[in-house]
């Protein structure tokens, strides 16, 4: 009996001190399953960017132009037997323009060169005459539309480019020579088939404005027409 209660006393101590062992050590819960990994969403903080500070560039004017820019002006030679200023040039443009050049007489067409507008044919309204390079004149004429084109076409006929106005091109490029003075005893007894240079004396008005361009490159007028008394294309 005495020995059954020692026993009983020993395994009475040692389950105490086994119950204070396991409650001093760290306790381990295990998962009850597999643990998952938490993805962060995505979210729209915006990445700082560097700012820029635009510093002004130093300003330099450009000048953009497709026209070639003109030689410097030449004094033109003089015929010393006629008075008349030689001037010659390369055709750039042509332009079918209609323009009142003196009271109802309308320069109809242009030939285009070293920025002077030079007329293609001459419509007196005055008289219902029409004039023209190196061609009779045409009297009361009695279809007047399209003078522009009309005008052109009769400048490309008369020197053997094409048939009609739209062979305009074929004046582009091409040289032409004047004689730019006021109709004159002399001058007029060469250039009386170009009776298109009759009204060179009205529009110019006076020798001198005639001598300033001859010696300059200016023209009087606005429209930067230049009327010679005769006109030739160089092929």
């Amino acid at each position: 009996m005495t020995s059954r209660i020692i026993v009983v006393i020993i395994v009475t101590v040692f389950l105490v001190a086994c119950s204070s062992v396991n409650s001093s050590m760290p306790v381990r819960n295990e998962p009850s399953s597999v643990p998952t990994t938490t993805i962060p969403l995505a979210t729209h903080t915006s990445i700082p960017t560097q700012s820029i500070t635009e510093t002004p560039l130093p300003t330099e004017t450009v000048a953009v132009t497709n026209t070639p820019t003109p030689a410097p002006w030449k004094p033109l030679e003089k015929d010393l037997s006629y008075g008349d200023w030689y001037f010659r040039c390369q055709v750039t443009e042509v332009s079918f323009d209609v323009v009142e050049i003196m009271p109802k007489v309308d320069a109809t067409g242009f030939i285009v060169c070293d920025r002077y507008r030079v007329p293609a044919a001459i419509y007196d309204r005055n008289t219902n005459v029409w004039y023209f390079w190196g061609l009779l004149p045409l009297q009361n004429p009695t279809i007047v539309d399209h003078q522009g084109e009309r005008g052109v076409e009769m400048v490309i006929i008369f020197f053997g480019l094409g048939e009609t106005y739209l062979d305009a091109n074929n004046l582009i490029g091409k040289d032409i020579a004047m004689s730019v003075n006021l109709p004159n005893s002399k001058n007029r007894a060469i250039f009386d088939t170009q009776n298109i240079g009759r009204f060179a004396g009205e529009y110019w008005g006076n020798q001198g404005a005639i001598d300033l361009f001859a010696q300059t490159g200016v023209l009087s007028n606005d429209d930067n027409i230049l009327y010679p008394i005769s006109l030739g294309v160089v092929k």
